[in-house]
């Protein structure tokens, strides 16, 4: 069903393929009417709704690079694979303007940003490695610090727990930072992402590293709690590196 509408004083008839339209400005205020093909066109016109615009930039796909919209092929790669890009200014206009109809469920809310939401498979595997390489760097100057490793080997097997009791808070302080600093250094090897990306990438290194204390043969208890610790605290190293990477980006973009 399409309408004919007046965009200022807010009335519209419905068109009649039968009956054509003798006019061509509103009998009630003069304006030029306008054509709306649905009724979301409709409801876009009736309340002053700018459709976005795309953006004079376009994001290659297998680079990440900028390029010009006019660009038929990558300027830094070659790929003619862009992704759609739209502009910022534009899709929040548009957001702001269709906040207060959004309850009707006749407008649509355009999600975008600035953000690249597809990670090349090699750069998700080194930002892993890279954050398992972190966690065991900063875990073995921590214990080193904390305690000494090199009296450890020297001990037999039972003695080793009473040897890192008394320091079980400084040990346990020196794993929980090192598991937060692999998941914040991990996230400055990425581009730009999502938070809930950030988290689901960075997680991974905590439950790799997890997975590591099935050496110790502690029982299917200690494995699960150390994978569901070890995750959610490299999880949220990776939700603060994303928030330092999205902050930095904004002031270099302002």
């Amino acid at each position: 069903m399409s309408f004919i509408v007046c965009r200022n004083c807010k009335k519209f008839v419905k068109v009649d393929v039968n009956v054509p339209l003798n006019f061509d400005k509103c009998q009630n205020c003069g304006n030029t009417l306008e054509f709306a093909g649905d009724s979301n066109d409709l409801n876009y016109i009736i309340n002053d709704i700018e459709i976005p615009k795309v953006s004079s930039n376009k994001i290659c796909a297998s680079c990440h690079s900028v390029n010009p919209r006019e660009t038929g092929t990558c300027l830094f790669c070659g790929s003619s694979s862009f992704l759609l890009q739209y502009d910022a200014d534009s899709v929040n206009k548009y957001n702001k303007s269709v906040s207060d109809i959004q309850e009707r469920g006749n407008a649509i809310i355009i999600q975008t940003s600035n953000n690249v939401t597809r990670i090349p498979f090699f750069v998700k595997v080194i930002s892993i490695v890279m954050g398992l390489v972190d966690f065991f760097f900063f875990a073995f100057v921590g214990l080193q610090l904390t305690i000494d490793l090199s009296a450890i080997r020297s001990l037999n097997p039972a003695d080793v727990i009473a040897y890192i009791t008394p320091h079980a808070n400084n040990i346990t302080l020196v794993i929980v930072a090192s598991l937060l600093l692999s998941g914040i250094l991990a996230t400055f090897i990425i581009p730009k992402i999502s938070y809930k990306q950030a988290f689901k990438l960075t997680s991974v290194i905590g439950i790799i590293i997890g997975l590591s204390t099935l050496y110790l043969n502690m029982g299917i208890g200690v494995l699960i709690a150390s994978i569901i610790f070890c995750g959610l605290f490299t999880g949220l190293g990776g939700l603060i590196g994303e928030a330092v990477v999205h902050f930095l980006l904004s002031k270099l973009n302002s």
